[in-house]
């Protein structure tokens, strides 16, 4: 961001809200640390450093956004876009549509054509705009209805939109919470909704796990507030969103650190979190008999890989630096199995997103075996406040040991696949489609249709550009090339056109950041206030009382965490934005 167009922002910021950051900032003589540079930790960096906090913003990977993350992989003689598959808006996003409003990026959203959404069965083809019957959906949903036997189609759907108009979050959560989206629908209870219409493919294509594994009650509070308007984002989120947030929040003051993984939170004597150590602690070194290859051994202190580089023995983190993705031995080197980046045995990358080596592990030669010695890298970051604003393993990791029950916040695992093909698909066919019974995709998107960047692309090469999350029966131990070959098989099958296409490049981002909410996720989530002095929340598992889900969440409950410390040291506090009516939503 230009600090022309930074000055200009602030001045209008001060003349809307009535308060002066540069006064503030002497009275308040506040420091907070963010840990996450998602949606939520942006969110609450910059409602504190907007009213003169001293905010340091914390990230372990290299890479800004959390789990709305992009970045570039080569193609030839170009640069090409790789995310981790959040597209779709919908119109209840209000902080985060303010958020982006208030720096100037709310074009990156824009309204989608005519021709916007559909769904795919093996043999069937719907399509439609979000928000609008199409021939085809009516008659398809009258017939599943019937299958479920519903006898009245009018009468029945006319009664669970009621139903879902009445639910609020605590009902739901009472009547449901702990009970499975498969168990809720086996039970004979439940009326016909949409979600009821599409169980398996609303599960996977919302919350990327089967109706077994999800908690009826989240599904169902979600069907009242996930919208059918929905707003696409024009491509990368790195550089339309993340780096000119970076550099507004840089410029009014704020430290941003990457690659800064916290290890503890620090407590004082009275229990109040003081702050944060980054690095790790160390520990007692480990003996490992010399392996004959390289290979990935398992310590206390972490992965690590371990092998003879040129005869001399070597060792290396196995978290590879882009996105602490686990690393393991290939023939060239070392490969990360999610984003695709590549290191030499020397640990220098030689491919995909990561800029940094991997780190280098101290080994020592006994006569009893190799000694790796931990890495001893601490540094303390002292704050009057911390704000935990990372995905859900990361909070229980480090919030657990001062609230025991966040050790039951699961993250449950995903598979985004990007191909370049060298022709296009029908003219006519949707955007973005949801796709059932096949092998192992859950939803696509035309992104050559919808991102700037990929549109001039195909229409410079007449290639397409089709991404694919994919969340069905794919074990943990499926190897990459497996599913890719899979998922691929499922695109050529979806869109026939592509049966001969000849495949330019494909990319899979895999790991496990999405939440997990599985049957009384709630008994472990903590609410923003966490009862811990010091020590606040953000993020979509959070507890709230009103209507929200996923990124809007993350962003109203980083705000929410901003407030109380706001409120605390008597500063003005953000506003919390009114919902967008359920008349709206449900008309």
């Amino acid at each position: 961001m230009r600090r022309r167009t930074f000055l200009k922002l602030a001045a209008a910021l001060t003349a809307a809200t009535g308060w002066s950051r540069r006064a503030t900032a002497s009275e308040s003589g506040l420091h907070v640390v963010v840990v996450g540079t998602g949606p939520a930790g942006f969110s609450a960096a910059l409602e504190l450093i907007e009213r003169g906090v001293a905010v340091t913003l914390l990230e372990a990977n290299e890479q800004l956004g959390g789990k709305v993350k992009g970045w570039t992989e080569p193609l030839n003689d170009t640069e090409v876009d790789v995310e981790h598959g959040v597209h779709g808006f919908a119109e209840g996003y209000v902080h985060f549509t303010d958020l982006l409003e208030r720096y100037g990026l709310g074009e990156v959203l824009f309204e989608p054509p005519s021709s916007e959404a559909g769904v795919r069965f093996p043999g069937k083809k719907m399509g439609f705009r979000l928000g609008q019957r199409s021939r085809d959906l009516v008659r398809f949903s009258k017939q599943r209805a019937r299958d479920l036997g519903y006898t009245r189609f009018t009468r029945d759907y006319l009664r669970g939109r009621k139903w879902v108009k009445n639910l609020t979050r605590e009902s739901a959560r009472a009547a449901l919470g702990g009970r499975s989206v498969a168990d809720f629908y086996a039970s004979g209870e439940a009326p016909l909704t949409r979600y009821r219409l599409m169980p398996r493919v609303s599960a996977l294509s919302l919350y990327f796990v089967e109706p077994e594994q999800l908690d009826a009650g989240m599904f169902a509070i979600s069907e009242r507030w996930n919208g059918v308007k929905v707003r696409w984002m024009r491509g990368n989120p790195g550089p339309l969103i993340w780096t000119p947030l970076a550099a507004a929040f840089t410029e009014q003051g704020g430290t941003l650190r990457t690659s800064a993984a916290v290890e503890r939170l620090l407590v004082g004597e009275d229990g109040r979190v003081t702050g944060v150590e980054l690095g790790t602690s160390g520990g007692e070194p480990v003996l490992i008999g010399p392996p004959s290859a390289w290979t990935a051994t398992d310590t206390p202190f972490g992965r690590v890989l371990v092998g003879q580089n040129n005869g001399v023995p070597t060792a290396f983190s196995a978290r590879c630096t882009h996105a602490g993705c686990p690393v393991a031995p290939s023939p060239a080197g070392f490969a990360c199995p999610c984003h695709g980046g590549t290191y030499s045995h020397e640990g220098a990358v030689t491919g995909g997103p990561p800029k940094a080596p991997l780190p280098a592990v101290k080994v020592e030669v006994t006569e009893e075996g190799w000694l790796l010695h931990p890495p001893r890298t601490l540094e303390r970051v002292e704050a009057d406040a911390v704000v935990l604003a990372v995905g859900p393993e990361a909070f229980a990791k480090l919030a657990s040991p001062l609230l025991p029950s966040a050790a039951g916040l699961k993250a449950c695992q995903h598979s985004v696949a990007r191909f370049w093909f060298d022709r296009d698909v029908a003219p006519n066919d949707e955007m973005a489609v949801l796709i059932g019974d096949y092998r192992h995709s859950s939803n696509g998107f035309l992104l050559h249709r919808s991102q700037d960047a990929s549109r001039a692309w195909a229409e410079q090469t007449g290639g397409s550009v089709i991404e694919i999350q994919a969340f069905k029966d794919i074990p943990e131990t499926l190897s990459n090339e497996a599913l890719l070959e899979g998922i691929e098989a499922d695109v050529r099958e979806i869109w026939p056109e592509l049966a001969e296409a000849k495949l330019l490049k494909h990319t899979l981002a895999r790991g496990r950041e999405f939440t997990w909410f599985y049957p009384g996720w709630h008994e472990h989530a903590p609410t923003v206030d966490t009862g811990v002095p010091g020590l606040f929340a953000a993020g979509d598992f959070l507890l709230v009382s009103r209507d929200c889900e996923f990124m809007e969440r993350s962003v109203m409950t980083g705000r929410m965490a901003a407030n109380h410390i706001l409120t605390s040291a008597g500063l003005p506090t953000a506003p919390i934005l009114p919902p967008v009516g359920l008349e709206a939503r449900h008309p």
